[in-house]
């Protein structure tokens, strides 16, 4: 029987977090694989479960068999496919959820243990020790990939809600627009909006979940927006280009090579649930200035317009400085404005914020009507 495909990929991605493997004595004969089904929690052997056999094969994750546990919740498996080395995995299906083993191979262990947990639709107790973002700009294109590591503390199974084969277990929180979406370690769906969850019921420990996709660059206003789905001690992320500096509350970790790439390792340390953080993008930030300095360049037009009429009338002559000078701290004065600007998105209030930009558009204006007056004298 072919493993469905949620399976087959948590089972080929996600198997070394899985239930315990005691060996115990020497070696099994070749052709023989048995053991026994345990609840930690009562520390008794559980009967009437069904444990699968599954196997790897070119790339392929098949389940052979299943046995039922007998009276003791021992199961046994033999037969001449049971050869010294071969790799394989258990699952034991308990209240309707797998309890895998990790990866295994035939004739290093006398008996193999599987570990099963009651369930619980609960998640307050789950938490992210570390989740790894990493965002890659190319061109007009965002490449985001989830590397996530979610732990659960209780001594229970957290299975979400639904049915079994969809059910909305670990919660992500993604932006709009998402294309691509692949899971690299069981399934995402979608529940809704930005809403989607992981299917794979988390078992005590920690659990990986990995997912890519990407996003249109020009779509996003004011850079990658991250939303914390559980309460998230680490947020590494690794940004490329490297060159580009966000600045705070990012802590800056510098440059880092990562299988021969380099990126800008950034971090930001305890987030709360449903908490969001902005991580500017260089291609975003540079779009958004060249409409600042449209805007601003509209309104010391219309500042200059006024200006002149009153230099016209008052007939004032002033000593002018050299126009390439005023024309280059013009430009300065512009970016200086859109920095100062992007620094305090969200805090436009803020007093001193308001002084700053006062001055600096101040001194733009002079540095227009200094350009003014000389292209007037000409």
């Amino acid at each position: 029987m072919r493993l469905s495909l949620p399976l087959r990929v948590a089972l080929l991605s996600g198997l070394l977090l899985g239930g315990a493997i005691l060996p115990i004595g020497s070696p099994l004969l070749a052709d023989t694989v048995r053991g026994y089904v345990l609840h930690p929690d009562t520390g008794e052997q559980v009967a009437g479960v069904e444990v699968a056999f599954y196997l790897q094969q070119e790339g392929q994750v098949d389940e052979l068999l299943r046995k039922t546990t007998d009276g003791q919740g021992r199961f046994e498996f033999s037969g001449p496919f049971l050869q010294d080395g071969l790799s394989f995995a258990l699952a034991a299906f308990y209240e309707g959820v797998p309890h895998f083993t990790s990866t295994l191979e035939v004739g290093t262990q006398q008996e193999v243990i599987v570990e099963v947990y009651d369930p619980t639709d609960d998640d307050r107790q789950l938490r992210i020790p570390t989740h790894s973002l990493f965002l890659n700009l190319t061109g007009d294109n965002l490449d985001v990939a989830h590397l996530v590591q979610v732990e659960n503390p209780e001594d229970k199974t957290y299975i979400g809600s639904g049915e079994e084969g969809l059910r909305q277990v670990t919660r992500f929180i993604l932006p709009s627009g998402v294309a691509g979406l692949q899971s690299h370690s069981g399934r995402l769906i979608q529940a809704g909006g930005t809403l989607f969850h992981d299917t794979q019921p988390l078992l005590p420990g920690t659990t990986q979940i990995t997912f890519t996709f990407s996003l249109d660059a020009q779509q996003l206003d004011r850079g990658y927006v991250h939303q914390a789905g559980y309460p998230t001690e680490r947020l590494d992320i690794f940004l490329q280009p490297s060159d580009f500096q966000p600045g705070a509350p990012l802590r800056d970790l510098g440059v880092v090579d990562l299988h021969g790439s380099q990126y800008r390792r950034l971090q930001l340390n305890g987030l709360d649930r449903d908490q969001r953080i902005t991580i500017p993008l260089p291609l975003v930030r540079s779009l958004r200035w060249v409409l600042k300095w449209a805007a601003l360049g509209a309104i010391f037009l219309a500042a200059l317009t006024v200006w002149g009429l009153r230099r016209r009338k008052s007939a004032v002559s002033t000593a002018i400085p050299d126009s390439r000078n005023a024309g280059q701290r013009r430009e300065e004065l512009l970016e200086q404005i859109a920095r100062l600007d992007d620094a305090h998105a969200g805090r436009e209030d803020d007093p001193e914020y308001r002084t700053e930009r006062a001055r600096l558009v101040e001194q733009a204006l002079t540095a227009f009507r200094t350009l003014g007056g000389r292209n007037g004298d000409e």
